[in-house]
């Protein structure tokens, strides 16, 4: 089963982070066939009443409200009994984990082998990721309650309905309806920080709705491992400049700020080799670097 639209969906900041701003999309009161076709079983979507397209902390709210309801009742806004909404919020690990939720395979794919480090400014990155044989096998399922129905008038004859029940399906979630083998996904972020704070990020690729995760990795040590000025070869800072440090087999970035400075924390990295590279024309690096074991 597959339906393809196009959307567009705007997680703000006001509504909270990750676990709590996200949003879901979902098609309520979805009318369904089961059909055979060549000794083949298949789903096809006949229709919907609505979609609603809530943050992650509008579905917590509506669970909370449908507490001591009787089963089935649904969220008048939202449309989906208590069973619906706890499926939804199942399929965000960010919902149970919080911003740093470990995001495994095969669902996630990990992109970044490391870190994006923000802090001095707007920063933007793109993400890209391009699909393989074993992406397309990833699948999520979820149960939930898809269909009620009741006797028709004409079931004493074996016509329609004959019997109230209630139906129960998974739904397994896979990309392999969207994607296939050689495509590529992208989206460029634009991320903010500013020369007080800071933030790190492991960015991954969720293959099975074909969208990009970012996991919070900002547990630091209180100094960062390096850190240092962006200049020409006059001794002119250089702002925007990407700033790549590899550690290992893992590979940290972030981009110097308004005055040419930057620092890399390095989280997760206790002991290493690191080499730190720049991308600019004629740009030069001052840098510093913490004790770490082995460094050169």
């Amino acid at each position: 089963m597959s339906n393809t639209a196009a959307l567009t969906q705007t997680a703000l900041s006001s509504q909270g982070g990750p676990g709590d701003g996200d949003i879901l999309s979902s098609y309520y009161n979805a009318k369904v066939l089961w059909y055979s076709e060549n000794g083949k079983m298949s789903l096809a979507v006949l229709g919907f009443d609505g979609m609603v397209q809530p943050a992650v902390k509008q579905l917590k709210q509506a669970l909370v409200s449908l507490q001591g309801q009787p089963p089935g009742a649904p969220d008048p806004s939202m449309h989906l009994d208590a069973e619906a909404l706890t499926a939804l919020l199942n399929l965000d690990p960010f919902v149970a984990g919080g911003p740093a939720a470990l995001l495994l395979p095969p669902r996630f794919v990990d992109i970044s082998h490391g870190a994006l480090e923000i802090g001095g400014g707007v920063q933007t990155y793109n993400a890209s990721h391009t699909i393989t044989t074993t992406d397309v096998s990833s699948t999520v399922n979820t149960t939930t309650k898809v269909e009620n129905d009741s006797a028709g008038l004409l079931g004493f004859l074996g016509i329609g309905v004959t019997d109230a029940q209630t139906l129960q399906s998974q739904v397994s979630q896979s990309s392999s309806a969207q994607s296939s083998v050689g495509e590529t996904f992208s989206q460029e972020y634009i991320l903010n920080g500013d020369r007080n704070g800071f933030y790190a990020c492991e960015v991954y690729f969720d293959v099975t709705f074909g969208a990009f995760a970012f996991r919070d990795v900002s547990a630091i040590n209180a100094e960062p491992a390096v850190s240092g000025v962006m200049q020409d070869q006059n001794g002119k800072p250089l702002s925007d400049v990407p700033i790549r440090v590899a550690a290992g087999n893992r590979t940290f970035l972030t981009k110097s700020d308004s005055a040419g400075q930057f620092k890399l924390f390095l989280p997760g990295i206790q002991s290493a080799h690191l080499n730190l590279s720049a991308q600019g024309e004629d740009a030069q690096i001052e840098y510093r670097a913490a004790p770490i074991k082995d460094l050169r």
